[in-house]
């Protein structure tokens, strides 16, 4: 009963981070529940096989910057992870012809703000450095990229 109920609290976290997601696309919503089932499987440390599992972690966020590239574009987004107490574990950032991009790795776990406060605050940073900035959930990045 335990397992269940962690099963159906991250699913119900997911869908609330990402709405427009889960009503336009089932394969995502099925795979996002499959995250949250092996997630909860895996904080208990076992598979529903028995076999043990590394622990994934929901801390984990992958941040992506795209735009015109322009100075200032990686002290703002830093500026707000920093003040959010977020650790920035990777990163990543290149310039081709003009266009910026960057991809971080951060660790949510002591930031003072959720998951939907960050992603404003990035989003308002990015507004006034003329670039998007979007972030997912690592484990859920990684499902929606698979090959």
């Amino acid at each position: 009963m335990v397992l269940r109920h962690k099963i159906h609290t991250r699913f119900v976290c997911y869908a609330r981070e990402y709405p427009n997601l889960m009503r336009t696309s089932p394969r995502v919503a099925g795979i996002l529940a499959n995250t949250a089932l092996k997630q909860s499987a895996s904080s208990a440390k076992l598979t529903t096989e028995g076999v043990l599992m590394a622990e994934l972690s929901p801390t984990r966020i992958v941040i992506t910057v795209l735009g015109k590239n322009r100075p200032g574009i990686v002290a703002g987004v830093t500026r707000v992870l920093g003040e959010a107490n977020v650790d920035i574990r990777d990163i990543t950032q290149s310039i081709l012809e003009g266009i910026f991009t960057m991809t971080m790795l951060a660790d949510i776990t002591e930031s003072k703000l959720s998951f939907a406060e960050l992603q404003k605050a990035l989003s308002e940073a990015g507004e006034l450095s003329g670039v998007t900035v979007t972030i997912q959930r690592e484990d859920v990045f990684n499902f929606m990229y698979r090959l």
